[in-house]
């Protein structure tokens, strides 16, 4: 009996992540700021969202690939760096992802709740500290962050 429950709410899940699926489509994008160490990358391939303005209220949905050379393992993550806000968001488990040491490809997903600048970041496991960078968005949004700088990734 305890099945039935398990499969529908399972079938409804996919039915839903379906759906918001079947509205995202190709959005433009400019590669931004990138910092990188050690021959790490992170290459953003396909970016497909709600709508081609990748703002507040959008799901964004990040394909590419990595390589990995400096750490055993690392965390992939999709966040937005605030330009207006609080600063406090919640992770969910689409917005990360674990890789190991060499390449390969990922695919991430966030729903946009503040303005700001997207990127996606290598962290150390399991300290969770940052070593690597690429930001990606809008001109207008890349605009914002002009003068940031990324001297956090040279520790």
């Amino acid at each position: 009996m305890k099945t039935f429950p398990l499969l529908l709410a399972s079938l409804f899940a996919t039915a839903c992540l379906s759906l918001v699926a079947a509205e995202l489509s190709d959005a433009s994008f400019t590669v931004g700021p990138k910092k990188f160490k050690d021959g790490d990358t992170i290459e953003v391939q396909q970016v497909r969202a709600t709508s081609p303005k990748l703002e507040s209220g959008d799901t964004i949905v990040v394909s590419g690939k990595y390589v990995l050379k400096s750490e055993e393992r690392a965390i992939i993550s999709l966040s937005l760096t605030q330009t207006e806000g609080d600063g406090k968001e919640r992770v969910v488990a689409t917005q990360w992802t674990e890789v190991k040491k060499g390449s390969g490809e990922f695919k991430l997903s966030y729903d946009v709740k503040h303005v700001g600048a997207l990127h996606l970041t290598f962290s150390s496991v399991p300290e969770r500290k940052s070593f690597g960078t690429v930001y990606f968005g809008t001109s207008a949004q890349l605009e914002r962050i002009q003068n940031m700088s990324l001297s956090d990734f040279d520790k």
